[in-house]
């Protein structure tokens, strides 16, 4: 980026040697008392090239073919009152008459304004101060002098930094404060409306050296001439200041492994980014605007840039300039986003969701949903390049995920996400599932962003006979920190989201014990499902978490999917435990299942099933649930719980996702167990 510095040199020994011929030209006797006066034309009256005039000094030319934001240096005012005129470009009648009166060795800058919006031409006439700043500082005088709007409450303008401090507040048009004393550094300022809400005017950053005495003016009425910012050093003729884009730059291009994605990104052959890598990404930067720059990223270690690009910003306005694609066949290429910053309705957030996502070689392979976890569509069949416009959503917590096109599979799961009131921001998808894994991507506004955490989804549930109802409630603690309370024997859960990829420590704890029960480590993987369930505690088998991958694919069809499972300890060895389940003729589903074994996902027709438990020659029933219907696209966990003497054996629907029940049964015939088994 390029900054702009102001200094004050010596410049006026031409006007100085005028002088001095005139002087000596004059009787030694009677030297001629004089006034300095700067000119500075700021009327936006007329388009460009229509602002050219003449200014007269009691009728004689003073300068002529002097156009919009021409100013002077110092010349010599002769001591008194004198007429000033300013004629248009051919025109015999002046558009601004005023009588000034000039003293001796004061200095003075004339400036022309107005002339839009309703606002008058006329010439405002400012005593200047010449006195340098205290040592390591400077001396700034801002002013106002742009008729952008045609009443005085609508010119109302703050000068603020750019995180919105504000410097000078509700400053109307014609006004013009006193100079302001200010360390010598570099300073980034804006000019805003009065409520800080749009930045109409959005400067480079400007460094101001020890000793500048300068005049800063707002200036243009964004119609004959734009708004923009006239800078006068004190003595010196001034000029407008280059203006502002803000710019922010994400790495979002998969392109190569981690940790070979490092790139450097140049501007107009300088560089800006270095080791910048898949991921990374800046909050705004300041880029001089209205004009072309080169953009380049090199790969880190190339001299040959992957990615060229021109860009044009225009002034105030935001932008993110986003590298992406680089695999599947899709081209490395620099998107250019602009950015909305207004704010969004009292209570709300806006976000602006794209899909940057290249893990499909065509775009029909990459549409994807993003859906609620209900399966609610926000946004359909998105391919991959597409940026949305910025939604509206109420402030509060999403959790949001997205899938395939069908919803079918869940390609991207990012945990629960906060939206607080007044946030702007984009999330991407990103990664291409080969170099880079696929994830959600959040650039607030302005900001540097991040990868979001990814979820697995995780229900949990209660089946560990280890004491009598109701001595089994218990605390499910996630990493320290209680997620269950009071949670009972055969209680469950829904889907909870749990950041995937990380260890996590669960802790089951009776409850009034500060001791657990059951300690364990797990580890999931983003966008799958999974049960965590209590088991054991009885009949001789340890307490224990048993974690079951979940399959939510969905089944053919016209079927359910089912997994069954052997979770009731309800004797001492594996051999007393084995068990069948049969059709209620004796026709054997699953055979000699053992206690803790879990089979795989059985599809089956939808329908009403009678099944029963038995021992393993099928002598004796031992659970016998009512029929059970199977709707098309069931999917289903159930499991044989109970160990007879703390509970009692019944059979445990876990429905994928949602909580589960024990099913309703028949007689249990437990006591032909024991007789079977002394």
């Amino acid at each position: 980026m390029r900054r702009i510095t102001l200094v004050l040199p010596v410049v006026l020994l031409v006007v100085a040697a005028v002088a001095v011929a005139s002087i000596a030209a004059q009787d030694a006797a009677e030297p001629q008392q004089t006034g300095k006066l700067a000119v500075v034309h700021l009327a936006p009256f007329a388009p460009d090239p229509g602002t050219a005039v003449t200014v007269t000094l009691d009728g004689n030319p003073l300068l002529t073919d002097f156009v919009f934001a021409e100013s002077t240096g110092y010349i010599d005012a002769p001591v008194g009152t004198h007429l000033i005129e300013i004629f248009p470009a051919g025109s015999a009648t002046p558009v601004i008459t005023k009588n000034v009166t000039f003293n001796q060795d004061e200095f003075y800058t004339a400036v022309a304004i107005g002339g839009a919006n309703g606002w008058a031409p006329e010439l405002l006439v400012l005593n200047d101060e010449v006195s340098p700043p205290p040592s390591g500082s400077a001396k700034v005088r801002i002013g106002h002098l742009a008729p952008f709007a045609a009443d005085l409450a609508d010119t109302l303008a703050d000068i603020r930094l750019q995180d919105g401090t504000v410097i000078l507040d509700d400053v109307p048009y014609e006004a013009v404060a006193g100079y302001l004393p200010l360390a010598a550094g570099t300073y980034d300022l804006k000019i805003t409306t009065a409520d800080g809400a749009t930045t109409l005017i959005d400067l480079m950053p400007v460094d101001l050296m020890d000793g500048d005495i300068l005049s800063v003016f707002a200036v243009g009425d964004a119609g004959n001439q734009p708004v923009g910012a006239f800078a006068l050093p004190s003595g010196v003729e001034g000029s407008l200041l280059p203006l502002a884009a803000s710019l922010q730059v994400a790495h979002l291009a998969p392109f190569a492994t981690d940790p070979d994605t490092s790139v450097r990104v140049d501007l107009d052959g300088t560089p800006i980014l270095s080791n910048f890598e898949f991921a990374d990404s800046t909050g705004y930067v300041p880029v001089e605007a209205g004009i072309d720059h080169l953009v380049e990223v090199f790969p880190t270690g190339s001299a040959t840039p992957a990615i060229t690009a021109t860009v044009n910003l225009t002034q105030a306005m935001g932008y993110a300039a986003v590298a992406i694609g680089g695999a599947n066949s899709w081209p490395l290429e620099l998107l250019l986003l602009e950015d909305d910053a207004t704010p969004p309705p009292a209570g709300s957030a806006k976000v602006r969701i794209g899909h940057l996502a290249p893990f499909a070689a065509n775009v029909a392979g990459t549409l994807a949903d993003v859906r609620l976890q209900d399966g609610t569509v926000i946004l359909d069949d998105v391919p991959y390049e597409a940026v949305a416009g910025y939604l509206p959503l109420a402030a509060g917590t999403y959790d949001l995920k997205i899938t395939t096109a069908d919803g079918a599979t869940t390609l991207i799961d990012p945990m629960p996400v906060d939206l607080m009131d007044g946030d702007i921001l984009s999330v991407f998808a990103v990664g291409d599932a080969g170099n880079q894994p696929v994830g959600a991507f959040a650039l607030p506004t302005g900001v540097a962003g991040g990868l979001l955490p990814l979820a697995a989804s995780l229900q949990v549930a209660h089946l560990a006979p280890f004491a009598a109802d109701p001595g089994t409630s218990v605390t499910v603690a996630l990493d320290g920190t209680p997620i269950l309370s009071n949670f009972e024997f055969a209680d469950s859960t829904g889907y909870v989201p749990v950041e995937a990829g990380i260890d996590h420590l669960v802790e089951i704890i009776p409850t009034g014990s500060a001791t657990p029960a059951i300690t364990a480590t797990v580890n999931l993987t983003h966008a799958m499902g999974y049960a965590a369930v209590a088991i054991g505690g009885a009949s001789g088998w340890p307490l224990e978490l048993l974690l079951l991958e979940d399959d939510a694919t969905p089944p053919p069809s016209g079927s359910a999917k089912v997994r069954i499972g052997h979770l009731a300890p309800f004797a001492a060895n594996v051999a007393d435990t084995l068990a069948d389940v049969r059709l209620q003729d004796g026709t054997v589903i699953l055979d000699d299942v053992p206690y803790e074994a879990v089979a795989g996902y059985l599809p089956l027709p939808a329908g009403t099933y009678d099944l029963k438990i038995t021992t393993a020659d099928g002598s004796v029933t031992l659970i016998d649930p009512l029929p059970v219907t199977l709707n098309d696209g069931d999917n289903l966990s159930v499991f044989a719980i109970g160990d007879v003497t703390n509970q009692s054996v019944a059979a445990f629907a876990l429905p994928l996702g949602e909580p589960g029940f024990i099913l309703p049964e028949f007689a249990i015939y437990m006591p032909l167990i024991f007789k079977s088994s002394q």
